[in-house]
């Protein structure tokens, strides 16, 4: 008999006395995955003939070219946040590194990447985001953004987010983490 994996796939820790890094890689949900790649090779089709059609249009500029070249503009804005989408669902992870000197949260999708500094004196109230635990609200697609992930923490006046789309026992596991790593007690499960 075989068992079921206790541990995540996702969610990696490791640390040494000098510092901590955990690592949360994006979820790859599959047919949506297949969809939006299915759906942006059309988008891309459909942008290249409108292209084409404005390119081979006739000298004057007119109202139907306007109206292409604003809905061109729409497709363009369309096609990153879709191209970035497929990024962020096969390469995308979040990680939170901690020293005692600094604590550094990262987003990275293939060749995208951004990046925080925070100073680890400063970080309060390591918490499961009890917002997130609401499962009916999932983020689109998948994204972390500003005010999402099952992991909060107090920084000065603003609220950090970190682990988008967690298990709840994978949230404890960072929680614990991070308060352990900041030498204080992990707050007790919303």
């Amino acid at each position: 008999m075989m068992y079921e994996p206790a541990t995540s796939n996702r969610v990696s820790v490791a640390g040494d006395l000098a510092s901590t890094r955990i690592e949360v890689k994006a979820k790859k949900p599959v047919l949506p995955l297949l969809f939006i790649m299915f759906w942006l090779g059309g988008w891309t089709v459909g942008g290249g003939f409108a292209i084409l059609s404005l390119l081979s249009g006739s000298g004057e500029f007119g109202g139907g070219q306007l109206f292409m070249v604003f809905w061109l503009g729409g497709w363009a804005v369309g096609w990153v946040l879709t191209a970035s989408a497929i990024l962020w669902m096969l390469f995308g992870r979040e990680t939170f590194e901690m020293s005692s000197q600094v604590a550094t949260k990262r987003l990275v999708a293939a060749f995208l990447a951004r990046k925080w500094h925070f100073n680890p004196q400063l970080i309060r109230n390591v918490r499961k985001n009890p917002a997130m635990q609401d499962r009916e609200r999932p983020s689109p697609l998948g994204f972390p953004g500003k005010s999402s992930g099952d992991v909060a923490f107090d920084y000065g006046q603003r609220t950090i987010f970190f682990g988008t789309e967690l298990e709840p026992a994978e949230a404890d596991l960072i929680v614990e983490t991070i308060s352990h790593r900041l030498g204080r007690q992990a707050r007790a499960s919303a």
